[in-house]
């Protein structure tokens, strides 16, 4: 159902990590020259069925799959590096996470097109 192409997307979007979502015959074909690119075109495709994540769940369903129909999308990111935590998400928040949210968290990431997740280690 959904195939990941590396390689320059067909697209005219100007900016970072560009994407390209065909989707044809309920086959979904996501070209990026970058791994965040196909992440976040995957990401924009399954908010056009009505899905999205947060941090605090997510709205996918497996109803969303009967509403594909052929569609074309292009997009890319407006800045080179995305980042996300800080140094008090760390103390405050994070330090409390056990592997399955930190899973999710970074599932969250990778579909936002993150690129640089803060990973602070041996602070004192």
């Amino acid at each position: 159902m959904f195939k990941f192409v590396i390689g320059k997307p067909e697209s005219t979007e100007e900016g970072y990590d560009s994407f390209h979502v065909v989707v044809k015959d309920k086959q979904v074909t996501i070209t990026s020259a970058t791994t965040p690119g196909l992440s976040r075109g995957l990401l924009t495709y399954l908010r056009t069925l009505g899905g999205d994540i947060y941090w605090s769940g997510d709205t996918f369903s497996e109803a969303m799959v009967d509403n594909i129909g052929d569609t074309e999308l292009t997009g890319s990111c407006w800045v080179e590096l995305r980042y996300f935590l800080n140094i008090v998400a760390h103390s405050y928040t994070t330090a409390w996470y056990d592997f399955d949210k930190w899973e999710y968290l970074l599932d969250w990431a990778a579909l936002h097109g993150i690129t640089m997740p803060l990973a602070v280690g041996g602070q004192e």
